[in-house]
């Protein structure tokens, strides 16, 4: 009976359903006759992935129990609707794998012409890239897993050689994108070899894993980027506040010293500007900054005397040395990120050095800080031309002596006299000396002369003046 067509089947149920008194033995041999036409149905549905074929046969079936539904037992009423669901669920299962498989077309294609891009590009725009590059190798290992998973049965098919072949072309397809990325140092060798072993096993577990592991790292970092980078902007301002005020009172102390005072507005003018000098002075302190809750205050005075002229400096060499500290940062906080590490934390102080943080690097830092108004304006410049000749003497002079004076400072302090045998005996004696010579021609003052204008006004005042406070009013005037 296996060798009867399910049409010489159903004739021979209606041969025998037309023998005259129908014995039990008839009705069996009946029912065995319509079992084995279901499990044809149901062989040709599940031995092919193609629905139309699929329909055709379930437009048999229908036909089929249309003519002989009498006849059907409730066994064989459980056999129809189980294949009829079984054949729902066999089409249902070749659109997926259609969808599955034209995606991972899609992918491959646009991957291979991302790649082709990446190739041709420059490092700036290979930066763009890479992410995308990245996120499309993990969407290619999660569709490919999906149809091992699901469709490893019919991917083992001789008819579905082409589509397994496919498959495996575009293993080699991600791993030279993988290989290019690796290459180019924007994946670890660690990291080329996990998303590697991922492509070849269909299996994305390991690239989410180490994805995970790579973005809790990241956080990490980042958070110590910005613990470390606002430490750094409060030490930066601190020691910024302090140099400020120092800048502040100098140029008020100059203003002051050359305001004339020949009638009662004038002498008011000058106490007002000498009331915001005592104010000034009033708010300069310092300490360790691990202390700054509890500062110790100087006059304007002692910051041109012994430890407090040290303590100056060492500000100003602290902010020196956090410049590329907190450059690095701030880059590594943009990096991991893409958020401005200074936005709502400005640098306060107004000589800060934004050319530390190279735009190339941080572009949208120094562009933020412009628009908010924290970056300061760029440097004046000192221009001679039209200067008199004997101006341009002393300030040239001045400059050009004070370079090597901070020189000789910096080497005496960084090289104190411990006593004992001096091996720096000769070199010390000299630098002392011109140490001293500096501080007599520019810091003693000078008992010069008052200039007036035509109407006898005091326009310059340099009787107590050193010959530095002259060099340095003149550099005022020439600097825009």
């Amino acid at each position: 009976m296996a060798n009867f067509s399910i049409e010489d089947l159903s004739n021979l149920i209606n041969l025998t359903g037309s023998f005259s008194g129908d014995t039990s033995s008839a009705r069996q041999d009946q029912r065995t006759v319509q079992k084995d036409i279901f499990d044809t149905y149901l062989t040709k549905i599940n031995s092919t992935f193609d629905n139309e074929l699929i329909q055709r046969e379930i437009d048999r079936m229908e036909s089929h129990v249309s003519q002989n539904q009498s006849d059907m037992s409730d066994a064989m009423w459980d056999k129809y609707n189980y294949i009829k669901d079984k054949s729902k669920y066999n089409m249902e299962d070749n659109n997926y794998f259609d969808v599955y498989s034209r995606q991972i077309d899609s992918q491959a294609n646009e991957f291979n012409e991302i790649m082709n891009t990446y190739n041709d590009s420059s490092q700036e725009e290979k930066d763009a890239i890479v992410g995308d590059l990245q996120t499309r190798v993990l969407d290619f290992v999660s569709n490919k897993n999906i149809m091992k998973r699901k469709f490893g049965t019919r991917l083992s098919k001789p008819e579905y050689h082409t589509e397994a072949l496919k498959l495996s072309e575009y293993d080699e397809l991600f791993q030279y994108g993988v290989a290019s990325l690796t290459d180019d140092q924007y994946l670890s060798k660690d990291e080329g070899a996990v998303f590697y072993k991922s492509i070849v096993a269909g299996d994305a577990t390991h690239m989410r894993d180490y994805m995970i592991k790579e973005t809790n790292h990241k956080v990490d970092s980042a958070k110590l980027n910005y613990q470390d980078g606002m430490t750094m902007i409060d030490q930066v301002n601190y020691f910024g506040d302090l140099l400020d005020k120092i800048d502040d009172i100098d140029r008020l102390d100059l203003k002051i010293k050359n305001m004339p005072t020949t009638n009662e507005d004038e002498i008011a003018a000058k106490t007002e500007e000498e009331g915001k000098y005592n104010d000034l002075l009033g708010r300069i302190a310092w300490t360790d900054f691990s202390n700054k809750d509890n500062p110790i205050s100087f006059t304007y005075e002692q910051l041109f005397l012994g430890e407090a002229d040290i303590i100056a400096d060492n500000a100003q060499s602290s902010i020196l040395n956090m410049e590329r500290q907190l450059k690095n940062r701030a880059k590594g906080y943009l990096d991991l990120t893409g958020q401005n590490l200074f936005e709502g934390n400005p640098i306060t102080y107004s000589k800060w050095n934004w050319s530390a943080i190279p735009t190339s690097e941080l572009e949208e830092v120094i562009d933020n800080n412009v628009k908010n108004n924290t970056t300061p304006p760029t440097p004046p410049k000192l221009n001679l031309a039209g200067a008199p000749k004997d101006e341009q003497d002393l300030v040239n002079s001045y400059m050009t002596e004070k370079a090597e004076y901070d020189e000789i400072i910096a080497w005496l302090k960084a090289n104190p006299y411990t006593g004992g045998s001096d091996p720096h005996y000769d070199l010390r004696n000299k630098y002392n000396y011109a140490k001293k010579q500096f501080q007599k021609k520019w810091l003693s003052p000078k008992g010069g002369s008052v200039i007036k204008d035509a109407e006898g006004n005091i326009v310059s005042d340099y009787r107590k003046a050193t010959k530095e406070t002259q060099a340095q009013k003149l550099i005022q005037k020439y600097t825009k």
